[in-house]
């Protein structure tokens, strides 16, 4: 998942910042905390999740990380349908 997807949809888009919204401000343990949104694992919904949404706003599909691991493109890495 690409970082601001918070629907995981693979798409960055304004679904995600509809859920980023009413849980900006927010922390673990407050009712609105949406940890969704929270895309640093700090447990604070803040300014660096909504840096990471914006950073990454129309990106279509997972990151290429998420390839392999390696953070590489491979000829194994390809796989026709």
């Amino acid at each position: 998942m690409r970082a601001g997807d918070a629907n995981n949809d693979n798409i960055v888009s304004v679904l995600d910042f509809n859920i980023l919204k009413p849980t900006f401000g927010r922390g673990i343990g407050d009712p609105s905390y949406d940890a969704r949104a929270d895309f640093t694992n700090d447990q604070i919904v803040n300014i660096n999740d909504f840096n990471l949404l914006k950073g990454n706003f129309g990106a279509i599909g997972g990151s290429v990380e998420q390839l392999n691991g390696s953070g590489r493109v491979g000829r194994n890495d390809y796989h026709p349908q």
